[in-house]
């Protein structure tokens, strides 16, 4: 092998490298925290304001007001967080509730942070 080609392959394998290592560093999304005052939010749910929606959530009974986080990010407080009506069913002081925010609606790893009394 020339020293012309082994130069040229040493280019490419680091530009390579740096290219991946680019990338992987700016699409990385940090992991949700586990801890006991968040919660998950595995789907979304269009409501009819456009750029507002809904998470259907098991939260504990105390729980009036959230932050959103959108994969790592605080995007604010919610909009609002209400008991949903249609499920009353209450155990080991938690219930359905309905988390409202707004958001973009792209596919994303969504999180919320409430009060622990």
């Amino acid at each position: 092998m020339s020293r012309k080609a082994a130069a040229l392959a040493a280019a490419l394998a680091t530009s390579g490298y740096f290219a991946l290592a680019y990338y992987f560093a700016v699409s990385h999304t940090p992991d949700v925290p586990r801890r006991d005052d968040v919660a998950v939010i595995p789907r979304i749910l269009r409501t009819g304001t456009p750029g507002t929606f809904y998470a259907h959530l098991w939260l504990p009974n105390h729980v009036k007001s959230a932050i959103v986080y959108e994969n790592g990010v605080c995007l604010g407080d919610a909009n609002a967080v209400y008991d949903d009506p249609n499920r009353t069913m209450t155990r080991d002081g938690k219930r359905w509730k309905y988390v409202e925010f707004n958001t973009k609606g792209e596919h994303a790893r969504r999180w919320i942070v409430f009060p622990l009394r």
